[in-house]
């Protein structure tokens, strides 16, 4: 494979793929530290009709017409589940709530959308990588940032400016982001916006759920938004040391991932094969979780053994 081909086969939905990953991340590390990482999953369903009720209305599927939809979706799912957890099981309201949501969209999606743009629900499980191209070099592998620039997939600029609108507000406002995170009762009672920064983080969340919706689908946001997360608070107790770590993983996660996915089969069983890139990431990533908990668990078994055996050798 020559690097023009790379560049526009393959570079487009890296990338995609990589700042995808970086975002969720940011939210991530946030939902793991106020123990609500499946606050995600029930986000992710609730957005779904009002995203097709968006498209329904202004007839296009971009970011800024389906956010609104979206974003109108999701809190009044949460507004239902506030309500009706006062008198019922949290959890099991929680599951009725984003089931029935859910449910709703995959209906009103089969009905008015489908067959009118192609995005259906193996689009909604796992996204559309493989159909993102970045048509961007002259003939002879001659680069051009112009044309580049040019022929940007539209998705790109927004999760750009989606990490880099988060990155800035949580290295500003880190100290009341870590206040409101561990413990929302006392941020109320010293923080002046403290409300406003908590229900900012779901907003926040939201907004990378509809960004990377179409992107790289259902799976791996839930995967991006827990595993790495999930692999930083292994090494780190510190919030802002987890989200370096937290990228760090994602970006490995996603390369290695997309390589196993792509070039793997093509490089044994030909270039025609390939598997699907969303579920291999997910897929990848959870288990190197596996064997990151494995290797701690032994070491922390053996550390205490050596402990026990220090012990009994100084009676």
């Amino acid at each position: 494979m020559t690097f023009s081909d790379f560049w526009q086969v393959d570079f487009g939905p890296l990338i995609s793929a990589l700042l995808s990953a970086l975002c969720c991340n940011v939210g991530g590390n946030l939902l793991l530290v106020r123990n609500q990482s499946m606050t995600v999953d029930a986000v992710s369903h609730m957005v779904l009709p009002g995203m097709v009720v968006a498209f329904m209305m202004s007839g296009e599927i971009n970011f800024f017409n389906i956010f609104w939809g979206a974003l109108g979706a999701s809190l009044s799912g949460i507004w239902l589940v506030e309500v009706l957890s006062r008198r019922h099981d949290r959890s099991a309201v929680l599951g009725m709530v984003f089931s029935a949501w859910f449910a709703l969209g995959i209906l009103l999606l089969e009905l008015f959308v489908d067959s009118k743009v192609h995005f259906d629900v193996n689009h909604i499980l796992f996204g559309s990588l493989e159909s993102i191209y970045w048509l961007g070099l002259r003939a002879g592998d001659t680069f051009d940032l112009s044309i580049a620039l040019a022929n940007m997939p539209a998705d790109i600029p927004i999760l750009i400016g989606i990490l880099c609108i988060s990155m800035i507000l949580f290295m500003v406002f880190y100290k009341e982001i870590l206040l409101v995170s561990f413990n929302y009762n006392y941020a109320r009672c010293h923080v002046k916006y403290s409300s406003f920064l908590y229900y900012g983080i779901s907003v926040f969340v939201t907004m990378t759920v509809v960004a990377a919706f179409k992107i790289i689908g259902l799976i791996m946001i839930l995967g991006m938004f827990i595993i790495p997360p999930l692999l930083a608070s292994f090494f780190s107790n510190n919030l802002f040391s987890r989200n370096l770590l937290g990228m760090v993983f994602a970006l490995f996660i996603c390369i290695a991932g997309y390589s196993i996915a792509v070039y793997v089969p093509a490089y044994y069983l030909g270039e025609e094969f390939s598997l699907n890139v969303g579920g291999t990431i997910v897929s990848f990533g959870a288990i190197l979780s596996l064997i990151i908990v494995s290797i701690k668990q032994i070491l922390f078994l053996y550390s205490n053994r050596y402990d026990n055996t220090l012990k009994i050798s100084n009676i």
